[in-house]
């Protein structure tokens, strides 16, 4: 099926349903997505036709879960037997012997570089304590760390980048004991930091990007913002009026989207403690919350529906888009994926809005003052602004470019033309 460039068309056939559905993976690099089932066996679809693939030989029969880093370079899987195991994506080989446990585990966690994986299971019994293992899989004989976390574990988000590892639990028996986050140092095993100053349980938690403060979501209503290294709260909590089941960080750090029993999603300015717009409104509790990598939007979700949010108007881009057990963006960049409840994959596009990445961004600043830094050695050398300005061009051919301020400028399909020159008390200049 083929649709317009109205907001969130399918653009192919869904994928065929399956009731026995519990995970759903998918491989951008490969086009593939792996869809694990409860009883039956993992199943290899080509996500822009539908049709079955073989099992790649690293996937076997029943496997428990399946994660990979953000490049896709490197896979882990949690197979029946407490085994982990992780694989090069591209070679389909492994990279490290069978990690065994002799504890239960059923989830795992790759950090960016795949260099640190952790292992737990999310399906604690009150007889035994709460178990993760941390592999550093740098070493060349990786040597298994166990952390035992305070109370009935909830969750867990590491690092991309750091050696830090943030764990959120809650009381084991309701009303005895306080939820704690703690911190964790992954190199060593040891806890750095805990957290206790939530009054009801916590639902969600996160690390920042740079892994300096953790944000926690709570059933008192609230989000709290605190130091990764001293535990210290750093501002006032941020409120809904109902329990708050999950939080984010932008890309930059920024800013945090929140998402709560109350029906909205708000999105916070760190800097100041605020709302950065209304609230987002949804008509159920918002379970879900993912930024877009440009920053620029926010995918919201609840059990039974998703949008995306263009977060410098408040505006939806997306009409509701059915969901169910999952939400996320990808693959490639204009394109949202959803898992319904009866096991169908469907695919959607949005049409988002052209930026530069950062390394682009210091070339377009260094090229409007006619230098370029030498990339290998730290001088600035002189070049004519208007190379640097026709290869930006040439690489992000929806964007604008004013090459000469003299001149009309088209734009980049030919169809609009621009030539603006502003005077202003103390301004002067293109805008």
């Amino acid at each position: 099926r083929i649709y317009d460039l109205a907001p969130a068309p399918a653009f192919n056939s869904p994928l065929r349903p399956n009731p026995d559905s519990r995970q759903v993976v998918l491989f951008s690099t490969e086009n593939l997505a792996l869809r694990l089932g409860y009883e039956q066996p993992a199943e290899a679809l080509e996500t822009t036709s539908g049709a079955a693939l073989p099992i790649p030989r690293m996937f076997p029969a029943y496997l428990l879960q399946v994660v990979a880093n953000p490049d896709e370079t490197r896979v882990a899987t949690i197979t029946r037997g407490h085994f982990a195991h992780v694989w090069s994506f591209s070679t389909k080989e492994p990279l490290a012997p069978p990690l065994a446990h002799d504890f239960p585990v059923n989830r795992c966690a790759l950090n960016a570089a795949g260099s640190t994986l952790v292992v737990w299971s999310d399906k604690q019994m009150l007889s035994s304590p709460a178990l993760v293992g941390i592999w550093n899989l740098a070493e060349t004989t990786p040597a298994l760390k166990l952390i035992q976390p305070h109370g009935d574990l909830k969750g867990l988000d590491l690092s991309p980048g750091s050696m830090r590892l943030l764990t959120f639990s809650n009381p084991v028996l309701p009303g005895i004991g306080l939820a704690v986050a703690e911190v964790w140092n992954t190199a060593t095993g040891e806890r750095t930091v805990a957290y206790s100053g939530h009054g009801d349980l916590i639902q969600a938690g996160c690390l920042s990007p740079d892994a300096t403060t953790v944000a926690t979501a709570s059933e008192d209503h609230s989000v709290h913002v605190w130091s990764a290294e001293t535990g210290e709260r750093l501002g006032p909590p941020l409120l809904h009026q109902g329990p708050v089941e999950s939080v984010v960080y932008s890309p930059d750090g920024g800013f945090l989207a929140t998402g709560s029993a109350d029906r909205t999603a708000r999105v916070w300015d760190l800097r100041t403690g605020e709302p950065l717009l209304n609230p987002l409104r949804h008509n159920a509790g918002v379970t879900h919350l993912e930024f877009h990598k440009s920053g620029r939007y926010l995918l919201t979700a609840s059990n039974y529906e998703a949008r995306v949010w263009d977060l410098r108007t408040g505006e939806p881009v997306t009409d509701w888009i059915r969901s169910g057990n999952g939400s996320r963006f990808g693959p490639g960049d204009d394109c949202i994926t959803c898992f319904t409840h009866w096991g169908q994959i469907e695919f959607f596009r949005f049409t988002p809005h052209p930026s530069l990445d950062s390394l682009d961004l210091a070339r377009l600043v260094e090229g409007l003052w006619g230098y370029e830094m030498d990339r290998t050695r730290p001088i600035l050398r002189p070049v004519p602004p208007e190379t640097v300005l026709a290869d930006l061009a040439a690489r992000y051919p929806d964007l604008w470019f004013l090459q000469d301020p003299a001149h009309r400028t088209t734009s980049p399909d030919a169809s609009q033309t621009v030539s603006a020159w502003i005077e202003a008390p103390g301004r002067s200049g293109w805008d």
